[in-house]
């Protein structure tokens, strides 16, 4: 039984190419670039959600690290500066799935638990201070805790986002008036901001 089969999505001609494509890596050999329809769109997106819903057993409580061994993603703890973005994936594609599928309730009900249990984990990480002195706030709690807190209202995600903005606000730097990207701030050899700054105001 196929993985699309598995979970219900409509299979289209664009899915199976889709799958195809990727499977053989020939998006390097197309030999035209005509612009992406919807249908193809939407058999991408179909295919992002079946991944994600295929390792969301692995990926509930724990986290991928920001590396893969061997091609794979061990499930780990959030501690990584890119675990927000996991997280994200599962929003996107709760959002999606009651978008276009709205019949697939057994689906966006695991996304939806799956998400607020990361939730709990990115609040219990700003409150206690685990692996957050540094500029990477916006990439952590905004695919997370902005999100969820948007897509459902949840206050556990809102507090944990504004705990997380605080956070980094006790990385600027007054005098240059710059967000400090690592370390200690008041050691020399940490006074300094890379351009991921910027992009967590």
């Amino acid at each position: 039984m196929s993985l699309h089969h598995s979970l219900r999505l409509p299979r289209s001609k664009y899915t199976e190419q889709f799958v195809r494509i990727m499977k053989m890596n020939e998006i390097t050999k197309l030999k035209s670039h005509e612009e992406i329809g919807s249908a193809a769109i939407a058999a991408g997106l179909d295919f992002a959600c079946e991944q994600i819903l295929r390792i969301l057993p692995d990926f509930t409580d724990k986290f991928q690290p920001a590396y893969s061994v061997g091609n794979f993603y061990s499930p780990s703890d959030n501690t990584d500066w890119t675990n927000g973005f996991w997280t994200g994936e599962i929003w996107l594609a709760y959002e999606y799935l009651k978008r276009r599928y709205p019949e697939m309730q057994n689906d966006m009900d695991r996304l939806y638990k799956a998400g607020k249990v990361q939730v709990k984990s990115f609040l219990e990480r700003i409150e206690k201070k685990i692996s957050v002195d540094h500029h990477d706030m916006g990439f952590l709690y905004s695919p997370s805790c902005v999100a969820a807190y948007k897509l459902t209202g949840d206050e556990d995600a809102r507090k944990a986002a504004i705990l997380a903005a605080d956070q980094l606000l006790t990385r600027f730097q007054p005098a240059p008036g710059f967000l400090q990207a690592w370390g200690p701030m008041d050691q020399k050899e940490n006074y300094r901001l890379i351009i991921d700054c910027l992009s967590h105001v």
